[in-house]
């Protein structure tokens, strides 16, 4: 059951690969022709006098500008990072302030809560007490309150 490819089907196939690859190539010949004419305006425009004034400062010798220009930079930044630990200390010393508010809120709201758990234990203690003496006193004529 093997097929056979007709004359038809691989003659398509040809003109199919052919068109291919003449869309790569002119896809190759426009990138080229587009890089060309990047350079072509770079050369151009490299030959006006700001442009060469430009060129002769960034390729000088004897100036060291560019790097003259990075220890301001640097020190900036150690200022920068030195204002952000200092920053970070204080934020630091703030939550723990803050921490040590929290805690003795907590605390003194335990204190409350547990001033109320004793009354009410001790309310509770005292009722049952109350009971008992009102019914051994009732037989007596007696109400204890």
């Amino acid at each position: 059951m093997a097929t056979e490819r007709t004359q038809s089907e691989l003659a398509s196939r040809d003109d199919r690969s052919r068109r291919r690859e003449l869309n790569s190539l002119f896809w190759l010949c426009g990138w080229g022709g587009v890089t060309a004419f990047a350079l072509i305006a770079l050369t151009i425009t490299s030959q006006t006098e700001t442009a060469n004034e430009r060129l002769r400062r960034i390729f000088a010798s004897g100036e060291t500008s560019a790097i003259a220009g990075m220890p301001p930079r640097v020190a900036q930044l150690e200022s920068e990072t030195q204002l952000l630990v200092a920053q970070v200390r204080a934020l630091t010393t703030e939550r723990d302030r803050l921490s040590g508010r929290i805690a003795l809120l907590e605390s003194s709201i335990d204190d409350m809560s547990g001033a109320i758990k004793k009354q009410a234990a001790a309310t509770a203690a005292v009722l049952p007490a109350r009971v008992t003496r009102s019914t051994n006193c009732r037989g007596n004529g007696v109400t204890a309150y």
